[in-house]
């Protein structure tokens, strides 16, 4: 059953319906491929994230946490606190009898690396933790400005050699993150490589932020239609890094590093999204460099539109697919 949301919701849902219902009238639908409910929502989003902009990052965080978690498909996952490898973590399992021989997720959530949980991010982690029918271990890793680059790799790359000491062997292992969790799923795996370690089977990429200083081409062409304002990432960005370091280290902006030796990676972007031109120069870097690459480009979607799975199929079908690409690596 569909959670009520937070009180704080109703305010900008109703400023973006009244938004909508005007644009339509006077121009059409913003996308071809948006129907009326998809651009409120959408507009919604924008809306909410407008709000959010102008308080204390302290303010928004708790906003998201209030605002999180209405998924009726939490109703069918068992959520349970943990810590691995000292790094705080959730683990999501499917309720009832798990499937034989299921793979493990190592999901890493966004939020510009400042923002977000395992308990924002819930409802996310466990459609996709039903969709593939094994084990979620979400990580709450350490977030900035209080703790810098990079201590969220930092915990990333512990909590997957927790997850490795534990028994479960590299080729059950996935890990995947939307946004900066994207982003840091790329780094973690950088990381492991330079390190040695036995990587996972393959990495899951939604909407990944791999160039922490981009504002040129979709952050400006695509602004008109994604939830987000151009102005935000670099706001993250100065949080996340440290004084005077380089914006373009590579387990930072994993756009520029040497992705040589990664396994698979399947990569969702929407050709809406601000981050659109960066993905697809990913994807063409890690091809150009020997890494199998899925790409996936959803026609007239938004950054992270995965979140809008409990409202629209289309946005539940992008999660099932990363669910089969994960068993087609098996």
């Amino acid at each position: 059953m569909m959670r009520l949301p937070s009180s704080e919701l109703v305010a900008p849902f109703l400023r973006a319906l009244s938004i909508t219902a005007r644009q339509r009238i006077a121009t059409g639908a913003k996308r071809p491929g948006w129907s009326f409910a998809f651009e409120w929502m959408v507009e919604s989003l924008r809306q909410n994230a407008k709000r959010l902009s102008v308080r204390p990052l302290e303010s928004t965080r708790a906003s998201w946490e209030k605002t999180a978690a209405i998924d009726p498909a939490m109703d069918a996952v068992v959520s349970q606190p943990t810590s691995v490898a000292y790094v705080s973590s959730e683990w999501f399992r499917p309720r009832g009898t798990p499937r034989p021989g299921g793979p493990t997720l190592l999901y890493l959530h966004g939020g510009g690396y400042c923002i977000g949980s395992t308990h924002t991010h819930a409802g996310l982690i466990a459609r996709l933790t039903l969709a593939h029918g094994g084990q979620t271990l979400a990580v709450n890793y350490r977030l900035a400005p209080e703790h810098k680059f990079p201590a969220a790799l930092d915990d990333a790359v512990s909590a997957y050699r927790g997850l490795l000491e534990s028994g479960i062997p590299s080729d059950q292992l996935f890990i995947g993150g939307d946004s900066a969790g994207g982003g840091l799923t790329l780094a973690t795996m950088l990381r492991l490589r330079d390190l040695g370690l036995p990587l996972p089977k393959a990495g899951l990429l939604l909407c990944p932020w791999v160039d922490l200083m981009d504002t040129g081409g979709s952050m400006q062409r695509n602004a008109p239609y994604d939830w987000m304002d151009p102005s935000a990432p670099p706001v993250w960005a100065s949080y996340y890094l440290q004084k005077g370091q380089d914006p373009k280290d590579p387990l930072a902006s994993p756009l520029y590093a040497d992705l040589t030796g990664l396994p698979p990676l399947m990569i969702q972007v929407g050709t809406a999204e601000l981050l659109y031109d960066q993905i697809i120069k990913l994807a063409d870097r890690a091809r150009s460099q020997g890494v199998s690459v899925e790409l996936e480009q959803a026609p007239d979607m938004i950054h992270n539109w995965h979140v809008l799975a409990p409202f629209f199929p289309h946005c539940q079908a992008a999660i099932e697919r990363l669910a089969s690409y994960m068993r087609a690596q098996r």
